[in-house]
């Protein structure tokens, strides 16, 4: 399982290179939570995605998500994190958003970002019908602002 989700987390990080040109200005952190296990009550097949780009002092936050056919809703909470001291965080912004189906994405900006570190944690749930079948918490890598 571990080395699936660094395969993958690999393979998403050469695709953001190619889908977003870095500069000497911009950096670009991602990585990717994936659960194909089956889980009692849950969905069998979901992958969720934090992505964190930081270009002059401005960060744009991507969050992606999708599961299988028994999916019918995905709600998230997507929050731009700021490291107080070493592994605490505290949120400097945040937005929620609902998609119907079996798919999400959400993008949002924070710009007058100052020294520090930064990251991208999004919180979702995922529905089958009305009920919640599970709570999936993917994080982005973290970006430093010298």
């Amino acid at each position: 399982m571990k080395k699936m989700i660094s395969m993958l987390t690999a393979a998403v990080m050469l695709a953001c290179s190619a889908a977003f040109p870095v500069s000497a200005e911009e950096t670009v952190a991602a990585e990717t939570v994936s659960y194909s296990d089956a889980v009692p009550f849950g969905v069998s097949d979901f992958r969720a995605n934090a992505f964190l780009t930081i270009s002059s002092g401005t960060a744009t936050c991507t969050s992606t998500a999708y599961g299988d056919s028994s999916v019918t809703r995905i709600t998230a909470t997507q929050y731009l994190q700021k490291e107080t001291s070493t592994n605490n965080w505290s949120a400097i912004a945040s937005w929620s958003a609902t998609a119907d189906g079996s798919s999400f994405s959400q993008k949002n900006t924070k710009s007058g970002l100052g020294s520090g570190t930064y990251r991208v944690w999004t919180v979702y749930n995922v529905y089958r019908g009305t009920t919640t079948a599970q709570r999936v918490e993917a994080y982005s890598n973290e970006v430093t602002i010298s």
